[in-house]
């Protein structure tokens, strides 16, 4: 008999019919990161084909969703057993998983704010453009020009109503939402190899940052200015003057725990449409650009490729996540120290990282 946890799963999905068809077999990885699943060794048996799936799922372990991966499995196989003497079974190997297979991991959250216009933001731009002569929409009107040598005719349709649906000019259709949880999905796939690593988990604080609500975006701000984040930005959406004024009231751009990136809508190598953005940048984000001219690895400009971006993130997400664990010990301390009082003569409370 089977001793580990993953074995008996293993004999488990073996024992149903509908898993001997391959199709049915996919519907396990329904809802399971696209990347990963790619790099499973597939086969043709269906008793080869569920034990390197079972076992390529085990080590990815937690996602960035918070879920486990071999949990997704089991709720995947679900509906293959509804009805049949087997749902029990599974039921029982899905309580163990919850109560004694699930390791103990810590998890450290990665804030990110998306600076990208909504699409009612980018329409009241675009009407403005021919009612308004100030140098900023005339920048603007001179830009979308320029964008349209390189093709691009309808900015409009990149936007959403969610700051991090954005889909930048470069990424080929895809969401910057859907980009980022694809890179953090990997990032935790390989951490799960490794020993004593955690798992890192994405949220998006766009629209507390970027809302109406004045409290509520102060209070995050400053929250995200002493614990640290990652700012991606969309260049076109600094010429709106709003969302440009939210951004640099945060007071951010300057701060060494803060990863800073700004997205160009055309490819870094059609120099004349960047050079044009540098120079805005380099004027309305000006400690930004002082980061970004010293070659702080956390402060990137201009990057107009996916490619690019991905090299960027698997750089600089585990340094953000390391200045997050430090901030935090340095807050405990405060804590314990504000408790307990500073130490005195022998019977010192010595506080280490």
């Amino acid at each position: 008999m089977a001793d580990s946890f993953e074995d008996r799963l293993i004999e488990f999905l073996k024992k149903i019919d509908a898993m001997k068809q391959r199709a049915n077999r996919d519907q396990l990885l329904v809802n399971l990161p696209r990347n990963p699943c790619s790099n499973i060794e597939r086969h043709d048996s269906h008793s080869t084909d569920l034990s390197n799936i079972i076992r390529s799922v085990k080590a990815w372990c937690k996602l960035s969703s918070g879920k486990f991966a071999l949990e997704i499995i089991m709720t995947n196989a679900r509906g293959f057993v509804e009805g049949l003497m087997l749902e029990e079974e599974l039921e029982q190997l899905i309580s163990e998983f919850d109560l004694q297979v699930k390791p103990e991991q810590n998890e450290i959250e990665i804030p990110f704010v998306i600076v990208a216009m909504t699409q009612s933001e980018v329409n009241d731009l675009s009407q403005k453009i021919t009612s308004n002569q100030t140098d900023e929409f005339k920048n603007f009107q001179e830009l979308t020009l320029l964008l349209q040598e390189y093709g691009i005719q309808n900015i409009v349709s990149h936007y959403s109503d969610i700051r991090e649906e954005w889909k930048p000019f470069t990424f080929q259709g895809l969401s910057i939402k859907t980009v980022i949880t694809d890179i953090f999905n990997s990032i935790n796939s390989d951490n799960s190899r490794l020993a004593n690593t955690s798992s890192l988990k994405l949220i998006f604080l766009s629209h507390d940052c970027l809302g109406e609500e004045n409290d509520k975006r102060i209070r995050t701000w400053d929250y995200l200015r002493r614990l640290g984040c990652v700012i991606i930005v969309d260049a076109i959406s600094l010429f709106h003057p709003q969302v440009l004024n939210k951004l640099l009231k945060a007071e951010i751009t300057s701060n060494e725990n803060v990863a800073f990136l700004v997205l160009s809508p055309v490819n870094p190598l059609d120099i004349k449409a960047n050079k044009l953005l540098e120079e805005i940048i380099k004027d309305q984000i000006e400690p930004a650009f002082l980061r970004f001219n010293d070659l702080d690895k956390l402060c990137e400009i201009g990057i107009g490729d996916l490619r690019a971006m991905k090299r960027w993130f698997v750089s600089v997400i585990p340094e953000t996540s390391e200045n997050i664990t430090k901030q935090n010990k340095l807050k405990n301390k405060e804590m314990l120290s504000r408790k307990f009082g500073k130490p005195k003569s022998v019977d010192k409370l010595w506080i280490k990282e």
